[in-house]
Formats: C-alpha cells, sequence, structure tokens
C-alpha cells in the first residue's frame, strides 16, 4: 500500500503558501485582509515515495489519501518554504539526476503534475569533506531566510550546514561538521550550531557573506550542550543534552543580538513535562513552546508532547497548559519527529506510522485520526495555512 492511500484524500496541508495561478498579491501571507487560498490549510509530507499534499487539513477526520502526489520526486528526506515557494530535498535514489533541493513555486495550488522552477543537485552539497547527493533515509532540515536563500543541514556530508543563495546553482558555501542540529538567526546574520564533540555550540557571525569551507567557527555561543535550534520572537531555545542534565531540560537565551560569544541562557527550565523522559524534540509555533518527550512504556518506546502557552515570556518551571499523550504515538527511528500547531488549535505530529491529528490541542487535546504510512516512511512535514 502506498502513502497515498494510507495518508489520506481531503486536503490538510496548512500555510506554506502559494496558489495555483496566483500572484503574491493574491495570497495572504498573514496580514490584515488577506483572502487565503481555499487549498488552506494544506498539509506537505515528504516521504521515501514523493511528496503528498492534503487540502483543508482542518477538515480531516479519518485517513484519507493525499489529493497530491508528486511520484517523479521520490526519495523525499525535507522541506522548506519560502513565502509562496516550496522546497524538497530529494535524496539519491534510482535517479541520482533528482537528488538534490528542488524549488516549487505557487505552493498552495501545486498539482500532481508540478514541476520546479529550479533546482540545486545535490553533488554541490559535499563541502571538502566527504559526501554526495543527499541519502535516502536521512532527514535533511531546510531553513529559508527573509533574503530567499536557503540553510540546509544533511548529514550525510558530515552534519554539515549549506548556504544556497537565492537563484544560485550550488551552495556557496559549508559549514563545520558533525553539527547534529542547526538554526539561522535571520536578524543578525549569525549561524548557530550544536555539536556532539569538538566545538560543542558553534558560533558564525556574518554567515551569509562567508564563502567555500568553513571550518573554524567564530566563537561558541554557550558552555552547555545544545541540541535541537529553535530560533523565534528573538529567543532562541534548545533542548540541553544529557547525561549533563536531566534530558528534559529546556534553555532560553532572551535577546540573540546580545550572543556574540560564549554565555549562559537567561533562563533553564528543569524538568519539563514533568520530567517524562528524554525530550527529543521541540518547537514554537503560534507563542506555543511544543515539547516531545520519548519514554519507555509497556515495553515499547512512546512519545509525549506538552504545550506551553506564552512562549514568548515563558521564565519559570510551571505545569503545561496542555499535554497530548496518544498511546498509538511511537517515536520515528531516523529523528524525524515534528509537531506542527496551527492558528486553529490543530495540532499535527509526525511519528514512526504517519502524522497523528488533534483538535483542540492547548486546551483539550482530542485525538482525530492519524494519516498511517505503510512500507513507506515520512521525513518531514509543513502545513500552508
Amino acid at each position: 500500500m502506498t502513502l497515498r492511500t494510507c495518508f489520506g484524500s481531503l486536503a490538510w496541508a496548512a500555510c506554506l503558501l502559494l496558489s495555483s495561478g496566483c500572484s503574491n498579491d493574491d495570497i495572504d501571507l498573514g496580514g490584515p485582509g488577506g483572502q487565503k487560498p481555499a487549498t488552506y490549510p494544506r498539509l506537505i509530507v515528504a516521504a521515501t515515495d514523493g511528496v503528498h499534499i492534503w487540502d483543508n487539513a482542518a477538515s480531516i477526520t479519518s485517513n484519507v489519501p493525499s489529493s497530491v502526489h508528486f511520484a517523479k520526486y521520490s526519495n523525499a528526506v525535507g522541506l522548506g518554504l519560502d513565502g509562496d515557494t516550496l522546497a524538497v530535498a530529494t535524496g539519491f535514489g534510482s535517479d541520482t539526476l533528482l537528488s538534490g533541493l528542488h524549488l516549487f513555486d505557487h505552493a498552495s495550488q501545486l498539482k500532481d503534475d508540478a514541476q520546479p522552477s529550479r533546482s540545486v543537485p545535490g553533488a554541490g552539497f559535499t563541502g571538502d569533506y566527504h559526501g554526495g547527493f543527499f541519502e535516502n533515509g536521512r532527514v535533511v532540515n531546510i531553513q529559508a531566510d527573509g533574503r530567499h536563500n536557503f540553510w540546509v543541514r544533511s548529514e550525510i556530508d558530515s552534519g554539515s550546514v549549506h548556504f544556497v543563495p537565492a537563484s544560485a546553482t550550488a551552495p556557496t558555501a559549508h559549514f563545520g561538521n558533525l553539527l547534529q542540529y542547526a538554526a539561522y538567526d535571520e536578524a543578525h546574520d549569525k549561524l548557530l550550531g550544536s555539536n556532539l564533540e569538538m566545538v560543542q555550540s558553534p558560533l558564525w557571525k556574518q554567515a551569509a557573506s562567508k564563502t567555500g569551507t568553513i571550518r573554524n567557527v567564530d566563537d561558541q555561543f554557550t558552555q552547555y550542550r545544545p541540541r535541537q535550534l529553535v530560533v523565534s520572537g528573538g529567543r532562541l531555545y534548545s533542548n540541553l543534552w544529557a547525561p549533563n542534565t536531566s534530558g528534559a531540560d529546556i534553555a532560553i537565551w532572551n535577546d540573540l543580538s546580545t550572543i556574540s560569544a560564549s554565555r549562559e541562557p537567561d533562563v533553564i527550565l528543569h524538568s519539563m513535562c514533568g520530567g517524562q523522559g528524554d525530550i527529543k524534540a521541540l518547537a514554537v509555533a503560534n507563542d506555543t513552546l511544543i515539547t516531545t518527550s520519548v519514554m519507555m512504556e509497556n515495553g515499547q518506546w512512546t512519545s509525549h508532547l506538552c504545550l506551553y502557552k506564552g512562549a514568548s515570556t515563558l521564565s519559570a518551571e510551571r505545569q503545561p497548559d496542555a499535554t497530548v499523550h496518544e498511546a498509538s504515538l511511537h517515536p520515528t527511528q531516523n529523528g524525524a519527529d515534528k509537531s506542527w500547531l496551527t492558528k486553529d488549535g490543530h495540532l499535527f505530529v509526525l511519528d514512526r506510522d504517519g502524522i497523528a491529528i488533534f483538535k483542540d490541542a492547548t486546551t483539550n487535546p482530542t485525538f482525530v485520526t492519524r494519516l498511517a504510512t505503510s512500507n513507506v516512511t515520512a521525513f518531514d512535514f509543513l502545513v500552508l495555512e
């Protein structure tokens, strides 16, 4: 059974942007008075059998097939969004020419036969380490900035971050290696990373102006061992690395403009989500912090999510505003665990078996359905709304 038949039919992709045949003026990018495309919220999923899209995602109530499928771009291992442009990273599959970063305009109305407006071949994502094409089976993280540049972290090249400027046909800079995670601070042109060895919290300043392979870092931004890094509202959030911490601690730096050398977090929240398990992933959406903890229950690993409203002012340990502990949630084996909270309170969670949907997530989380995978692995997703 394919992902298309297993995942679902109605549409639920949320707000990447784009609408077929629409210009930027036709699309609400979050400003007042704009009209959203009829496809919103629009769910977009990257998987081994290609890219799948569900329209009107908040209306999905059962496991229905996707309404759009890019079968040609199989081995899809990462997604990113730049305004109304969808970025898709595809792995080294049956057709090596299709491995790379593909950019699709008008994301809100993409159809089965969609073709990219530009592609950056996978062979360019190597630096001078040892890599090549994106490797099928490993998640590729893609971050766009406000200048139409892309920051791409690929595990295949020892965890390097590759900088792809607007309109470029190949990356122009390759940062570091052994990077577990990385985040670009567009407001201050800083690239921050987390590393298990060597420099544990690498910081590169004026990152967008650098070229070539950059082995040396400008500084470290903390003496702690950060893991995942999330930039939101001028703050930096990270789940700290065990065993130096409980595994359930969250660090927050309040003002990214002041990070030019190592300094302590402004806030450390201990034993978040009740200290249940190890926080493997976190996200910030609509001023809500979402943590995903993993724990062993009844002989198998399960996922436990906690939601904290008012993330921009969170400064002390407290009980979460809502928790999600659905028995069917099991962490992925490839580090693709991800959550997405929409403005209307729908929570989408990517795990081992597909994408679970919850409604009223910040008040009374209620499981709705699962878009389940069978013999297909999902690596990433986005919601346009």
